[in-house]
């Protein structure tokens, strides 16, 4: 997605601030279009119940990364992320744990990988 799409995005969120998937796609665009401060900014207008979901927990450890923020986005993934609709062998959340926490296992919670041997990947 470019510039235009993550701005079109970020005026719908204005209009319905509270719709959690449209929120997500702007987030989403702002980091693509390589506007991670654009990103972090709708996490934290997002409304209370909205900010403390997964996805968006996710998605505000990647806006802070890219921000250069490894104490945020460690203290986020730390605290604990929740995604329920993560699917077996996605691997957002155990890459952005390596990629914090390098010289540490991945937490089984994070881990949906899938082995064919039956060991871990890292």
């Amino acid at each position: 997605m470019g510039r235009n799409a993550a701005d079109t995005l970020r005026s719908a969120v204005n209009l319905a601030p509270d719709q959690p998937t449209l929120r997500h796609e702007a987030v989403a665009a702002a980091l693509e279009a390589g506007d991670p401060k654009a990103a972090l900014e709708l996490v934290d207008t997002a409304p209370p119940l909205l900010r403390s979901s997964g996805r968006l927990r996710l998605l505000a450890v990647r806006a802070a990364l890219a921000c250069g923020d490894r104490t945020r986005a460690a203290q986020i993934l730390s605290s604990g992320i929740d995604v329920p609709d993560l699917r077996e062998g996605e691997t957002s959340l155990s890459d952005l744990w390596h990629d914090i926490h390098p010289d540490q296992p991945v937490p089984e919670r994070y881990d949906f990988r899938t082995y064919t041997d039956g060991q871990p990947g890292y």
